[in-house]
């Protein structure tokens, strides 16, 4: 796909607001069988995918760890730590927020509000949209600041399923690399056969700014 196409589909999906919506775009692209891959390279892949939360919530939050895993991690990366589980790296995450960024024992507790509020902005933006005033199924987007991905990178970071990505780690909570697809079964409120859609954009931070 031609730069300038990626990007004008990424805007319209970034509008989408219903399922319908989502297929419509997906049909102007006129994508074959051979564009798609199932995800974490399993063709029975529902069975992990679709039990990892029981609820919209859960899933949400699962969500919002793995954006403070990825956070933590590009600290590590501009602090100058390239093996995040070599004997320099923290051990924990209260280490990791102490190091990285000043904080006393790790404790965000010990901060005032208003540097609380300065280090959310920071770090995690969400943003909800809905199709109508009083809909009750939200548009939900969660934007970090994160390390991020590069584009070949995907299938064996966010489209992969009991991974050893973040094995080792000692200062991130995602361990099994599969409690982001707990979110999949809530989003549209489509069937299995109509499809789930979740859209992930990202972009590789540079390390040496």
């Amino acid at each position: 796909m031609k730069d300038d196409l990626a990007q004008s589909t990424l805007g319209r999906l970034l509008s989408a607001t219903s399922a319908n919506e989502v297929e419509t775009v997906l049909d102007s692209l006129r994508l074959s069988s051979s564009d798609w891959s199932p995800y974490g390279g399993r063709e029975k892949n529902w069975d992990a995918a679709a039990n990892q939360q029981s609820s919209a919530v859960g899933a949400f939050t699962e969500l919002v760890t793995n954006s403070i895993d990825a956070i933590l991690c590009r600290k590590a990366y501009e602090f100058g730590l390239t093996d995040l589980i070599g004997d320099h790296a923290p051990r924990s995450m209260q280490e990791a927020v102490s190091l990285f960024y000043g904080v006393r024992e790790g404790s965000l507790s010990s901060l005032e509000p208003r540097q609380l509020s300065e280090l959310a902005l920071k770090s995690i933006l969400v943003g909800i949209r809905r199709k109508r005033a009083k809909s009750k199924v939200p548009t939900i987007t969660i934007v970090d600041f994160g390390e991020g991905q590069l584009p070949e990178a995907f299938p064996d970071t966010f489209l992969s399923l009991s991974e050893t990505n973040k094995e080792g780690i000692g200062f991130v909570q995602g361990k099994f690399n599969m409690g982001s697809t707990g979110s999949i079964r809530f989003c549209t409120e489509s069937d299995i056969t109509k499809g789930h859609y979740k859209l992930i954009a990202s972009k590789r931070f540079d390390s040496d700014r």
